[in-house]
């Protein structure tokens, strides 16, 4: 008797079973919605590129309905466990990609120029918050903080 056992690791209590009709076993899966280690080192252009799966518009009853119409029994012509498993992987990241697309982000340039130090960049990140404050509330206090932030910024 061939058997095909999952295990997946996690840092949370939540696991996910589907039921779908495949015969006495049900499928497992598992959402990671951030990989920061996945082709960390996938450089274009000097730049870093991460990928991850689009989850925005993904629609659980759509790929359920989609598990249900993937023809499983079509992996059990294989003799061979690994092939066995190289099948099923094919048919479920099928699905999944047809689902849940894959995207590229880029993260950030690889050389950040030498004047873009950590102050620098904190207040980037401070007018940042001020302006999306000031734009919030419309409020002339507001934008004039983020006025003068910017002002400093240039002056330090």
């Amino acid at each position: 008797m061939r058997t095909l056992t999952t295990y997946i690791p996690t840092t949370h209590n939540e696991s996910k079973l589907l039921s779908v009709l495949l015969s006495d076993h049900l499928p497992v899966f598992a959402v990671r919605r951030f990989n920061r280690n996945y082709e960390r080192n996938h450089k274009q252009k000097g730049n870093i590129y991460i990928k991850y799966r689009y989850m925005k518009n993904f629609n659980v009853e759509q790929f359920k309905a989609t598990l249900k119409e993937t023809p499983w029994d079509s992996e059990f012509i294989f003799d061979d466990i690994d092939d066995m498993l190289s099948s099923w992987e094919l048919l479920f990241h099928t699905a999944l990609d047809s689902n849940c697309p894959w995207r590229v982000k880029r993260v950030a340039k690889a050389r950040k120029p030498p004047w873009l130090n950590r102050y620098v960049t904190r207040q980037l990140r401070e007018r940042g918050r001020l302006l999306k404050i000031a734009k919030k509330w419309k409020n002339p206090p507001d934008w004039e903080a983020t006025k003068q932030l910017g002002i400093k910024q240039f002056h330090y």
